[in-house]
């Protein structure tokens, strides 16, 4: 998994050997080298710069400081699995870099959103087969969010609203229990002829990577609204 940071001066690595890495774009030359427990399958850099996040085979999600590579936190990327480690696939920042989604490979089906600044969990995206693939809209803290995950032939789009985000004298770390009335389903959803491989989202427009080379393109008018 690779990204490049928003001035395009730098690119983030993360790969089989357990790293993650941080390149001068142009010199090509390894500023930072920083371990990772597992497998990194995912890597991102936040909008703003600050922050950089990965996700590995090991069920973690880490955020370093993009400028210094020290380790900012570590969590769990999903909760109360311990019993088989999950794989970490997608992370992506919100447009504010405020918040942080992640999408994993588990029993538990959920897409966990968390607060950037603390490290703790604010939001589940909870009771399909969701791998996060993709966000729609702008995930800007006091408007309106959407989310899009995939599971077989179906694209869930799922609705955010600030109202529903716990409060913060409210957040919980994993292993202090779990706030549920934070779950928020699917607001929408849209089928496809065959198993979906890839989503992208631009404005109101869906567009559908399926097996067996077929593509589906889909109008969601709320997404731009």
């Amino acid at each position: 998994s690779v990204a490049f940071s928003p001035d395009g001066t730098r690119v983030v690595s993360g790969s089989e050997d357990e790293t993650v890495k941080i390149w001068d774009h142009c010199a090509g030359a390894v500023l930072f080298t920083l371990g990772h427990a597992g497998t990194v399958n995912a890597v991102a850099i936040s909008p703003d710069g600050n922050f950089i996040a990965s996700g590995s085979d090991e069920n973690l999600v880490m955020i370093w400081n993009a400028k210094t590579g020290a380790e900012v936190w570590t969590m769990l990327g999903q909760w109360g699995h311990e019993s088989r480690v999950s794989r970490v696939t997608k992370v992506e920042f919100s447009s504010d870099s405020a918040l942080l989604f992640t999408g994993s490979d588990n029993e538990a089906k959920t897409v966990l959103v968390w607060d950037v600044a603390s490290g703790k969990n604010v939001w589940q995206v909870y009771g399909c087969n969701f791998t996060l693939v993709e966000s729609a809209n702008k995930f800007e803290h006091k408007t309106e969010k959407y989310v899009l995950t995939l599971g077989g032939d179906t694209v869930f789009v799922t609705e955010l609203k600030p109202q529903d985000l716990i409060p913060p004298e409210e957040l919980v770390w994993f292993g202090e229990g779990y706030d549920d009335s934070s779950e928020a389903a699917p607001v929408a959803f849209f089928k496809v002829p065959r198993h979906i491989s890839v989503v992208k989202c631009h404005g109101a427009t869906i567009c559908v990577g399926c097996t067996g080379g077929a593509v589906v393109v889909l109008q969601a008018p709320f997404l731009a609204a």
